[in-house]
Formats: C-alpha cells, structure tokens, sequence
C-alpha cells in the first residue's frame, strides 16, 4: 500500500529551540519554526514562521500568563491557532 502511494505535500522546517529560566522557578522553551509548504507535482508553494511555547515547569501559573501576555505586547502580530503542519498546508495551498 505504502508504494501504490504517492506524496502531496512536501514540508521543509527550520527550528531554532531556547531555553527560558528565571528565578521565580519559570521554565519553558520557545521554538521558532519557519516552514515551507511545498504541494507535489505543482509549483505553488509558501511559508509561514511560527513560535512554540512550552511550559515544562511552573511554579505559579500566573508567572507563566504573564510571561505569555508579554510576549504578545512585544509582537502584536502573534496570532494563536491549534493545527498541525497538514492542516496549515491544506489552508495555505
């Protein structure tokens, strides 16, 4: 079944990965992706760049809202959405 297939999109991601600590007891890690959709067979294509947040451990969830709310006021543009890489590939080609 898996040779009788055929790829329809192709997906090429560059991730960068840091580590935030600060004295309250805040850890998370911050990814930021930039991914290019390719749709197989055609020539259309586009990119997008997200930023992943990850709270591994929180001693106060308020720190971490707080961290979060900040982030957001530094970069207004942030939009936050719940997909996956095929969803954002089917909605973009």
């Amino acid at each position: 079944m898996l040779r009788a297939s055929s790829p329809r999109v192709r997906i090429v991601k560059k991730c960068e990965q840091y580590r935030v600590v600060n004295n309250k007891g805040l850890k998370t890690t911050l990814s930021f992706e930039d991914c290019t959709y390719f749709e197989c067979g055609k020539k259309s294509k586009f990119s997008q760049s997200s930023l992943e947040v990850v709270g591994e451990m929180v001693e106060n969830k308020d720190d971490f809202n707080e961290f979060l709310r900040q982030i957001v006021i530094e970069c207004p543009k942030l939009i936050k959405i719940e997909s996956n890489e095929l969803t954002v590939a089917r909605n973009g080609l």
